[in-house]
């Protein structure tokens, strides 16, 4: 949000809405109506003054009711703009916050103004609102204190909320011992005409049941579901984490009753476990109501503004639910996040950058942002002026670390002038409270304690910029990570390790010099290597822009495995129908290059500046290019040889066999066919993942055999049925109404198929998790879901890029929630299911989302490239080449000079990763920042008494 507010691109309008749109894609004209802050935003400092005196006090929405507020108020902490808003419903217009104002600030004869501003292209991102079950009258909300919602409990839990964190119930203020989420609540409900399934709600009630573990470890915490649909990258292994090593308790099955013990509080939680049969009736402290998502308040409205069309789950219609996920129905406006249906944040991300990139190409392209030098007003001495700020990190850092006493002990450090906290030290106060600090103590040196630098790092040295600071005179030190979240239940020591930790940091940043950088001039040109549906929408996207494409494929034809598909799902459009115009366009586009049958065997070079070596055939080719997206894709799963009859009976086949049968018009009408689920996916041993297609694969070919073949039995066996996606709920519904026979089986007791040795026929034995009995069932068909995995040859893509892979073999974003699409190589991007599987509309818009981050360097044009590199000290390197021979990006070599041989660094190929400088034998080689003498103060100040 800070980013968003100081970009000079980006004009906010807060308390605003869109009254009015006229015009055409590129040529909008929309009136908002701004309303009356009755606060000046560019004299207001911050300060609360007003905040303190004010009289009233009313529910505070962010804090769902919980808390309070006063009738003038900053709507949440790390509100941007933050700047008070005066509430004119409840305000008794006393005054008083006048008379303490003294930036004059306040203006109670503000009138609400039309602004009208012309634009190209609309984004609608206008997010969700929280489901309110006070309908359901049976679960209790609203009826007792004791049953609330997910964002209510968020608020408790949160260090900036009513409680300052701490997890207690509404009627007490007790700290709850036996907790029970309820999941489902307002979705997957035909009562209430809720059918639709929220995506991102077991995750999130999972996310909070471990926040209950955290504050209070031997709480009893239960999860009531119907299924776990845990079917996001390393969520298989977050849900297994929280079911085996943090002990919370999965209960199969929905709640039908809560009712309320009057002398205790308590509530009865009254269900029929699924997975036992028996009536159970849960007593809990506290019931936390997993409340599904709902289309934002105003959507409507919105949409008749817009002339969009409303979806029958309430959320904006797109133009196409499989290939066009972030287009609309009118041409120049497009749908992005949560808008289009429930996501988690990394597919909201994604889906709003493609909505990005989608309504670029309606834009010009901006003007090249040249970033301003900022110089202090001040002196600075040489000597070291430090000065530490310890984040309070919204209570991940403050609830189980003294943050008080850290910055009381970073105040007397040597060479420390001052030490200041703050909730949240990366929001734009926070920031501010820095860079007034650093004007006002004279700073030269800064050491933030806080979180990971993987998030912030960036964020803190833009803020030393600002303050005219050279940005390498910084140290973040990682309370958080590394100390607050791996010793919840260890404060005082939490504490002390943190003092080690910031002695350390303060110690390091003394040693710390500048860094020098070097700007290279980018060249315009792009290369994707994937040719599937996310490299064709990359490659589009780019080419449309005005750049030139690089588009390269292994295979013989573009398409990926979506031309392998027979039909789509939640369409049933033939995948045919809808590729081959795409595929036209690719073909016929004048900006892309397409090289099919060829495959990368050399890069080097950075951001701005690859050289990349194809080959084709015989022929090698050079490729010069400033960025590169990989959308490779993935493979399907192979099962072993006899793996439930694979391989030994031809009618043991996979998803996609059929799915060429079903093409080519092959499957024969059958008698019985057979789906069994998580083949290679969900395994103890092996891909632990849930592959997140393989269950709408099923219920798709379920549907196209019964359509077919009416009077043939489907049956699909599995373990939780993952109809992830929007409209899958219904269509899963659909499929059940068809006559489709669903079987749940038990991991540890999976289905077994045999072969009769008389007739041939295949038998699958399995006992049903539901009604607890073994069940055989002949079958013509076989069909293994099988999962997915990483595309072969992913390996060989890491060691040329210089990227690296996650747990489960797909490759690695740089924050796996907030930056999905950006490798730890800058300049090399993910798209796709080369990061993890996705259907194919999330294919689609982060094939897009890549195409958007990959644009930023095109289009400035130059990149700068910090150069913490290797050095060389030439007195004393004698040229034995040991560094030249495990140099992993070829950037050193052995060069004859006039005093013998020497080292010589390419600065531009060297990506800092210090082999050279651990194997050098008679220590010729240093990194810059991260010199011996910075490293050894650091671990000198951390090991001392």
């Amino acid at each position: 949000m800070a980013e968003a507010a100081s970009h000079p691109n980006v004009t906010l309008y807060t308390l605003s809405e869109v009254k009015e749109v006229n015009g055409r894609a590129g040529d909008f004209k929309v009136k908002i109506l701004k309303h009356p802050r009755y606060v000046d935003e560019t004299k207001c400092t911050g300060c609360g003054a007003c905040y303190e005196v004010c009289p009233v006090e009313v529910p505070n929405e962010f804090d769902m009711g919980l808390g309070v507020r006063k009738a003038i108020y900053v709507p949440f902490p790390q509100a941007v703009p933050l700047t008070r808003a005066i509430d004119k419903e409840h305000c008794v217009n006393c005054r008083m916050c006048i008379g303490r104002c003294k930036p004059k600030a306040i203006d109670y004869d503000m009138q609400p103004q039309l602004v009208e501003v012309n634009v190209g292209s609309i984004i609608v991102t206008t997010g969700y609102d929280e489901f309110k079950p006070d309908i359901r009258k049976e679960l209790g909300y609203g009826i007792y204190q004791n049953v609330i919602t997910t964002l209510e409990f968020e608020r408790l839990a949160h260090a900036t909320g009513p409680t300052e964190g701490h997890i207690v119930r509404p009627s007490d203020g007790k700290a709850p011992q036996r907790v029970i989420f309820v999941q489902c609540v307002g979705a997957r409900d035909l009562k209430i005409n809720k059918a639709f399934c929220n995506k991102a709600c077991c995750m999130y009630g999972m996310k909070n049941a471990g926040i209950v573990k955290m504050h209070y470890p031997d709480a009893e915490v239960y999860v009531s579901y119907i299924d776990i649909r845990a079917a996001g990258k390393l969520f298989e292994e977050f849900y297994q984490a929280r079911k085996d090593q943090w002990g919370i308790k999965f209960v199969k099955g929905r709640a039908s009753k809560i009712v309320e013990d009057p002398n205790t509080k308590n509530l009865i939680v009254s269900l029929v476990d699924m997975q036992t049969g028996d009536i159970r009736k849960l007593e809990a402290d506290l019931v936390v109501l997993v409340a599904a998502f709902e289309p934002a308040k105003g959507t409507e409205e919105i949409a008749k503004i817009l002339g969009l069309k409303i979806a029958e789950d309430g959320f904006f219609e797109e133009k196409h639910a499989v290939v066009a996920p972030n287009e609309t129905a009118i041409s120049g406006i497009y749908l992005g996040g949560v808008s289009q249906g429930p996501k988690d944040t990394p597919d909201s991300i994604c889906h709003a950058r493609g909505a990005a990139s989608a309504s670029t190409l309606n834009l010009g392209i901006p003007p090249q942002l040249k970033e301003v030098e900022v110089k202090p007003e001040f002196e600075l001495s040489e000597e070291p002026k430090i000065g530490v700020f310890v984040c309070h990190c919204g209570g991940n850092i403050s609830n189980y670390a003294n943050v008080q006493e850290l910055r009381e002990y970073a105040e007397k450090l040597p060479s420390v002038a001052v030490a200041k906290d703050y909730v949240f030290m990366c929001s734009e106060p926070g920031q501010k409270l820095i860079k007034e600090t650093i004007a006002e103590k004279k700073l030269n040196r800064i050491t933030v304690a806080a979180c990971t630098p993987r998030v912030h790092e960036l964020t803190f040295r833009k803020c030393l910029i600002g303050a005219g600071l050279d940005p390498y005179y910084f140290e973040l030190v990682n309370i958080r990570d590394q100390d607050s979240l791996v010793h919840m239940n260890q404060p005082k020591e939490a504490t002390e390790k943190a003092k080690d930790l910031i002695r350390s940091g303060v110690a390091r940043v003394v040693k710390l010099e500048s860094v020098p950088s070097r700007e290279i001039k980018v060249q315009q040109v792009a290369l994707i290597i994937g040719a599937g549906i996310s490299g064709i929408h990359s490659a589009l996207d780019l080419a449309n822009r005005g750049f030139k494409v690089y588009l390269i494929e292994r295979e013989a034809e573009i398409g990926g495995r979506m031309k392998k598909l027979y039909k789509t799902f939640p369409t049933n459009d033939e995948t045919e129908r809808l590729l081959k115009p795409l595929i036209e366009e690719v073909k016929n586009h004048s900006n892309i290059k397409l090289l099919t049958s060829t495959e990368v065997i050399s890069s080097s070079g950075t951001i701005g500046d690859f050289a990349v070596i194809v080959k084709q055939g015989s022929k090698e080719i050079e490729l010069k290019v400033g960025v590169i997206i990989l959308a490779t894709g993935t493979s399907e799963y192979e099962p072993a040889h006899g793996e439930f009859g694979y391989k030994i009976n031809p009618n043991v086949i996979t998803q996609l066999e059929l799915e060429q049968q079903l093409k080519e018009g092959k499957f024969e009408k059958p008698n019985n066919v057979i789906m069994i689920q998580c083949v290679g996916s969900r395994q103890k041993e092996g891909n632990k993942y849930c592959s997140r297609i393989c269950c709408n694969v099923a219920l798709k070919n379920a549907m196209i055999i019964r359509e077919k073949y009416p009077e043939a039995n489907v049956y699909i066996l599995y373990r939780d049925l993952r109809a992830y996606g929007r409209r899958m709920e219904e269509y899963y519904q659909k499929v059940q109404e068809m006559g489709v026979m669903f079987i749940e089986y038990d991991s540890e007791k999976p289905p077994e198929v045999t072969e009769d040795p008389s007739t041939k026929e295949l038998i699958v034995k399995v006992e049903d998790a539901v009604i607890r009995r073994t069940i055989e069932i002949p079958a013509d068909k076989v069909v293994l879901s099988v999962g997915t995995v990483p595309q072969k040859g992913i390996e060989r893509a890491c060691e040329l890029f210089g990227i690296t892979r996650t747990a489960d073999g797909f490759l690695e974003e740089v924050h796996l929630k907030l930056e999905p699409n950006a490798t730890r190589a800058p300049g090399v991007y993910i798209a796709g299911s080369a990061a993890f599987p996705k259907d194919i509309p999330d294919s689609i818009s982060m094939g897009r989302a890549a195409a958007s981050v990959a644009s930023i360097p095109l289009v400035n044009g130059l990149v700068k490239l910090e150069l913490v590199t290797a050095l060389v000290d030439e007195k004393i390197c004698v040229g034995c080449g040991i560094c030249e021979t495990i140099c992993p990006f070829e950037a050193i070599r052995i060069e004859e000079t006039p005093k013998g041989k020497v080292a010589v660094v390419n600065e531009v190929k060297c990506k800092g990763c210090g082999q050279c400088v651990a194997a050098c034998p008679i220590g010729a080689m240093s990194l810059r920042y991260w010199r011996d003498e910075q490293i050894l103060a650091s671990l000198e100040a951390l090991l001392a008494e």
